[in-house]
């Protein structure tokens, strides 16, 4: 069976022309590997390939899901190892394309066995919240499971209000819970693009405009109207920052810029923590032809 190809890296640095390049090479089908553009509304913010680019190539887990049934990383993961699966199963070469690294790494190497928690805990806890603040509930975390305090951040509602669930139903920290066996599920080869942190930024700030032109403002706005209590759109670059209704343009396009260029870091943080990657360097292969044969070789 071959090898699953799969072609990550921060945002902007190329993925989906690379990914296109190889899969059209290799006769493979792409399957995404980007928690944000299963989602049926979100088009121009996200950087979804186009019509025309999935004319191409057969996409999956594109457009499958909506704002209103927002997805978890379990249902993403489950939906991923069965088109890998069906697709290795018929000889069919498969490239996985996408920024998003925990939902790369749960692919790979399976999801946690974490035990399912009764709705009286979560109405607890979210009664708690209402009362208390989330501010509260991240220093009760902090407390009773440092390790997970760490890798959440204090600001996601939905996974601590999920640790201190765990914590409270079977009186173990989330934690605790954590796959520890590093042995994959696929045999595969992970490429991580990259390029000088200049040039990704100018990149980044540049492709931020071209959204803009394409309109951009008008899809988050519109979104915001049919799902105005969505957490995705809250949590989501290029969408979250139009929440402030009073924001104008040009305030919201430097804020996108940041906000893109700070998750360009973290998603190259994560990258460097996944010991398989092999760095393909833009400044070393300066065309399309030149990173795909790297990743033939």
């Amino acid at each position: 069976m071959q090898k699953l190809l799969i072609i990550a890296g921060p945002t902007a640095v190329g993925k989906t022309a690379l990914s296109l390049a190889l899969a059209q090479k290799l006769g493979a089908q792409i399957i995404n590997c980007d928690s944000r553009q299963i989602y049926q509304s979100l088009n121009i913010g996200t950087a979804k390939p186009t019509e025309d680019e999935q004319s191409l190539v057969p996409h999956h887990l594109i457009d499958c899901a909506d704002l209103s049934e927002p997805w978890s990383v379990g249902r993403f993961v489950q939906e991923a190892h069965q088109k890998i699966n069906n697709l290795q199963n018929k000889q069919i070469p498969v490239v996985l394309c996408g920024g998003t690294g925990m939902y790369l790494q749960k692919i790979l190497y399976g999801l946690d066995d974490i035990p399912a928690t009764k709705s009286a805990v979560r109405d607890r806890l979210q009664g708690q919240l209402q009362e208390q603040g989330l501010e509260s509930l991240y220093q009760t975390l902090q407390k009773v499971d440092e390790r997970a305090a760490q890798k959440i951040k204090s600001g996601d509602t939905q996974r601590i209000l999920r640790a201190l669930e765990v914590y409270e139903q079977t009186g173990k920290p989330l934690s605790s819970f954590w796959k520890e066996d590093d042995k994959p599920l696929f045999d595969f080869k992970l490429f991580v693009l990259n390029c000088d942190r200049n040039v990704l930024y100018d990149r980044i700030n540049k492709r931020v405009l071209q959204m803009i032109d394409e309109g951009l403002e008008q899809e988050a706005r519109t979104a915001w109207k049919s799902y105005p209590e969505s957490d995705v759109l809250k949590k989501t670059i290029g969408y979250a920052e139009w929440m402030n209704c009073d924001w104008n343009e040009e305030q919201a396009v430097q804020k996108i810029q940041q906000n893109s260029r700070q998750f360009a870091k973290r998603q190259l943080t994560w990258f460097r923590g996944m010991p398989a990657a092999q760095w393909l360097n833009l400044e070393e292969h300066k065309t399309i032809q030149d990173l795909v044969r790297c990743v033939m070789s």
